[in-house]
């Protein structure tokens, strides 16, 4: 099992049939890319209100997702953050706090100013 401690992770709670997630789908992975290893970024699919599994497989192919995408088959872990739209994105600190919410299709330059103020400064 991957572990995510110590480093700052973004959320993002999508659906592969919500336009504003396939928009927001290439600032995600270019964050991922660019961030690597400073930033966990992790896709939790909405999987309860997907038409099939399949449909998750055939998104991360189209938009060319290598970082890890978590399925939410019974919705209780978008109800335990209390995600109210898609695509939502929330914001960790390196202690798992939760330091920021943002909904709708944000750009790279938003991601990436919601998550990067809690990169750790090597000193």
């Amino acid at each position: 099992m991957q572990t995510f401690r110590g480093h700052p992770v973004l959320l993002d709670f999508f659906t592969s049939w919500c336009q504003a997630c396939r928009d927001e789908a290439p600032s995600l992975e270019a964050l991922y890319r660019q961030a690597r290893g400073q930033v966990a970024v992790v896709g939790i699919d909405m999987t309860i209100s997907e038409p099939d599994i399949g449909a998750v497989d055939l998104f991360a192919q189209t938009y060319g997702i290598t970082f890890p995408i978590l399925l939410d088959r019974t919705g209780q872990v978008s109800d335990t953050y209390q995600v109210q739209t898609i695509p939502t994105v929330m914001f960790l600190d390196r202690d798992g706090v939760i330091r920021g919410t943002a909904s709708g299709d944000l750009s790279y330059s938003q991601l990436a100013s919601g998550i990067l103020p809690y990169v750790p400064v090597n000193p």
